[in-house]
């Protein structure tokens, strides 16, 4: 036996995955591995060789907590953890060179 074509008696169709995300997408730190909406991280990624910031760089991005003046004092910030782990490198597959002003920059 068929079953009845009309609407009226149907299921509603469930959303799709594209219609129940959120606006903002989610990304996860390479330092501490906790889950943000990705305007609330920093993107960087690697220009030849080199790891540069930037939310708009060609290519696979890694993503890091921003750094809070409060949480420095406490711990070593995500970006310190993510360089010491070689996170950058795991992530973006090729090796990268971490210029010293970003490392500076993150001791205060």
């Amino acid at each position: 036996m068929r079953r009845p074509t009309s609407t009226s008696c149907s299921r509603p169709r469930p959303r799709s995955r594209a219609a129940t995300r959120e606006a903002n997408p989610t990304r996860t730190c390479v330092g501490c591995g906790r889950r943000a909406p990705k305007d609330a991280l920093d993107r960087f990624a690697s220009l030849d060789g080199v790891l540069t910031s930037g939310r708009t760089l060609p290519g696979r991005g890694v993503y890091v907590c921003r750094a809070r003046a409060f949480e420095r004092a406490a711990a070593q910030s995500c970006f310190e953890r993510a360089a010491a782990r070689r996170a950058f490198a795991r992530s973006l597959g090729e090796p990268v060179s971490i210029p010293r002003h970003y490392t500076d920059a993150s001791n205060g």
